[in-house]
């Protein structure tokens, strides 16, 4: 089954924030071309990677209509628990968080996802915001 992006969809925002960064805060780097899957297997540096596109496969054979996705492992040394996901071929081309947002939606179940913070191998995830004095 072929999958058919649609028409841009945009995201809701909420009103309290709390889930991000605070207001005054560059928004900018935050555009949600890319998410972090974690709580997957670490029994060697692939595991999460392969983990992660056999229950997207197992999720395409039950109906699910999911994008060609990129699912990249940044263990080098040690195994390591999540993957970045992307959107993969054409899609790639420009960002289209609302369909990363619908691939979040549908990989829910057993997995953590959040939005990936920054470009590159930092995950950036795992800030603390504090007030200035």
């Amino acid at each position: 089954m072929d999958f058919v992006a649609g028409p841009y969809k945009p995201l809701p925002l909420s009103v309290d924030r709390s889930e991000t960064p605070p207001p005054e805060f560059d928004l900018q780097p935050f555009t949600g071309v890319e998410l972090i899957v974690s709580g997957l297997p670490l029994s060697s540096l692939t595991a999460a990677a392969e983990h992660l596109n056999a229950v997207v496969e197992d999720l395409r054979r039950k109906g699910a209509e999911i994008p060609l996705l990129q699912i990249l492992s940044p263990a080098t040394v040690q195994p390591l628990d999540f993957v970045y996901v992307s959107l993969s071929g054409p899609l790639r081309e420009s960002p289209r968080p609302d369909l990363l947002a619908k691939v979040m939606q549908d990989l829910k179940e057993g997995l953590c996802i959040n939005w990936k913070a920054a470009p590159g191998r930092v995950d950036k995830s795992r800030q603390a915001y504090l007030p200035g004095r």
